[in-house]
């Protein structure tokens, strides 16, 4: 099982959110019941990397080299790396407002909790059958597991809420999801006494599944590791993120976990479920600086063990890595399992993904200019690269290249001042997403994959790429025009 399904093992317990058929079905070793968010998890994951949707938007992030890179040195028995990807991923996605409510100083939510959850998006699955109740007028569902309690209910708009208690009754949950308003965001809502509010992210992206949630277009790196048989796993990411990102994802990721150190750090330890056979931690790396392991298939001590001996790769062994799974090794779909094709010799950056039946990598040459390699059932094409060594390498660059009706790939060379990048293709369908950083480069790349929903994408299709600053100033517009490779 390659490193894209097996990212997403620490949430098999979600799996069966999903109706049979949606491509963010996962193989799991084995199966517990729905857990808090499980629903809202999934949906995200279904609007995710897989397509990019018009809704789809991203946040300013730091620089990708102000996140270390960490690997782990020495491996458990018998786990070899299976890849590695920098984030954001060069696909785009839907993205969660997510607010939890805690007793003040309870750092591992180990008391009463509530978690609300909105997804702005029409594009979901319907929420698992359970009992009706009544949310201010709107049908919604309440379903029971362990100490947790669920509700979901849809906005007028059909935009999926969710609210979640742990060691909450039903009177005092059903309270807390009648005084959401959407408008005013799910950090407004009131909790049962005694809870406050002490985390909020309100672009929390699945990109990834849970191994990689984070802020929407916030950087990062992850590398996995799995046995031959695919029976155990170690997902390990470093990503940027504050202190609101690090609660959510504590509450997420370690239900009702345990305090512990990851090299002199503080961390917390659990279980995503306690029916699952997987460890996940989250610590702080260091300020501004999460770290996070998926595992599956591993004791807690051999996790542990693990931990304390990262060590930063050379750049030679991190090249190695992503050379090994493309950068959208973790989108949502099981049938994502070719390998990204070779760029050229002498590339200052690469960016790779999976594009329809194919695979494609993005490349900046040795002078500056961008080129792409796109490898389909029907063979491999190569762009044609531009001879010219005199480059303006702070002029910005973009390209398109169509690979069949409905998918196209946007790419192309930034200054590093570019924190954002839009997409219009002429024909109404929209993505956003942020450069990649490259590491001692006076510039950045981007690769994004656009998709045309009328199927109407062809050769001589024009957009315009829009770049915005870390204000969100308007710097640039760049016209498109589609070709194939």
């Amino acid at each position: 099982m390659d490193l894209d399904v097996r990212a997403r093992v620490a949430t098999s317990a979600l799996v069966d959110a999903v109706p049979e058929g949606e491509p963010a079905r996962m193989r799991t070793t084995s199966r517990g019941p729905l857990i808090a968010l499980a629903l809202v998890l999934l949906v995200a994951l279904i609007g995710g990397a897989i397509a990019l949707r018009r809704d789809a938007h991203t946040t300013v992030s730091a620089a990708a080299n102000s996140v270390p890179r960490l690997i782990a040195d020495p491996l458990p028995d018998g786990l070899s790396p299976t890849g590695a990807a920098d984030l954001p991923l060069p696909t785009g996605g839907t993205t969660v407002d997510v607010a939890v409510f805690a007793r003040e100083g309870d750092d591992t939510f180990h008391g009463p909790s509530v978690a609300i959850s909105l997804l702005r998006s029409t594009e979901h699955g319907d929420p698992a059958s359970g009992d009706a109740v009544d949310i201010n007028g709107r049908p919604g569902s309440i379903q029971h597991t362990d100490d947790q309690t669920s509700i979901s209910w849809f906005t007028p708009e059909n935009f999926l809420l969710q609210a979640i208690g742990r060691s909450v009754d039903d009177t005092n949950l059903i309270a807390t999801a009648r005084s959401v308003d959407a408008a005013r965001g799910v950090d407004a809502a009131t909790p049962p006494a005694g809870l406050v509010l002490v985390a909020h992210v309100g672009d929390l992206s699945f990109q990834g599944g849970l191994a990689t949630a984070n802020r929407a277009g916030a950087t990062g790196h992850v590398v996995g590791y799995q046995d031959p048989t695919g029976s155990s796993t170690l997902i390990l990411s470093v990503l940027r993120g504050d202190d609101d990102t690090l609660r959510v994802l504590r509450y997420l990721m370690v239900q009702n976990g345990q305090e512990t150190q990851v090299r002199g750090h503080r961390a917390w330890i659990g279980r995503v479920n306690v029916s699952n056979n997987n460890v996940q931690v989250v610590w702080e790396e260091a300020p501004g600086i999460i770290g996070t392991v998926s595992s599956d298939g591993l004791d807690q001590a051999v996790v542990l063990a693990t931990l304390e001996h990262l060590r930063s790769p050379t750049e030679a062994e991190w090249q190695s890595l992503l050379g090994r799974s493309s950068n959208s090794s973790f989108s949502n779909t099981e049938s994502a399992v070719r390998r990204t094709p070779s760029p050229p010799s002498n590339t200052r950056g690469t960016m790779g993904g999976i594009v329809g039946d194919g695979a494609f990598i993005a490349w900046i040459d040795a002078s500056g200019n961008p080129g792409i390699t796109i490898e389909t059932s029907s063979g491999t094409v190569e762009s044609a690269s531009a001879t010219s060594t005199q480059v303006q390498l702070d002029v910005p660059v973009a390209r398109f290249a169509v690979v069949d009706n409905h998918r196209g790939i946007v790419y192309g060379r930034l200054p590093n001042a570019v924190a954002q990048i839009r997409v219009q293709l002429d024909s109404g369908d929209i993505s956003v997403s942020s450069p990649n950083t490259l590491h001692g480069e006076p510039f950045s790349m981007f690769a994004l994959i656009v998709e045309a929903a009328g199927g109407d994408l062809r050769e001589g299709s024009t957009g315009t790429v829009i770049l915005f600053d870390s204000a969100g100033n308007e710097m640039a517009r760049l016209p498109i025009t589609g070709s194939r490779v």
